[in-house]
């Protein structure tokens, strides 16, 4: 327990110190890409290891999470950072999301001859939170209710 306390402690040094002793933009990229592959791996590991699930899910989520914090700093100036107490609220959300879900398992999982009903249920659900996710990007594709421009007269012929 001790050792392990002592390697951990080791690595928050070494990643707390690593800004102050590379400051050349190079060395702070290497710095930032090597955590966020330690983060994915950690991820793999737990799903893949641990779950024992084959599923790279994981990874839309790593992906999504990179290109809104790129989106927010290329568009709008804001630093990463600043999703920080978004990631915190996700954490939490986590949290409670696990605690409902291990409740809602010990009910159901008894349940083997319906089995096929509640995974029915589950992929309808999916199915539905897909739609209600996409439904943003079809409005933004429909021309329904835009403003026709008008055609001037010099192209219809008139004076």
């Amino acid at each position: 327990m001790i050792r392990r306390l002592l390697w951990v402690s080791v690595g928050l040094a070494i990643v707390i110190a690593y800004p102050m002793l590379f400051s050349t933009p190079f060395q702070q990229r290497l710095g930032a890409l090597v955590l966020l592959y330690a983060i994915a791996a950690s991820a793999w590991n737990i799903v893949g290891g641990y779950a024992g699930q084959v599923s790279v899910g994981h990874v839309v989520f790593f992906g999504c999470g990179a290109y809104a914090a790129m989106g927010a700093y290329v568009h709008f100036g804001l630093s990463p950072l600043v999703g920080i107490p978004g990631g915190i609220a996700i954490a939490v959300a986590l949290v409670i999301a696990i605690i409902k879900g291990s409740m809602v398992a010990s009910v159901f999982m008894h349940l083997n001859n319906e089995q096929r009903w509640i995974y029915g249920a589950l992929v309808l659900t999916v199915f539905f939170f897909i739609v209600l996710m996409c439904l943003p990007l079809f409005t933004t594709l429909d021309t329904i209710g835009t403003p026709i421009q008008a055609i001037s007269t010099e192209h219809a012929g008139g004076h």
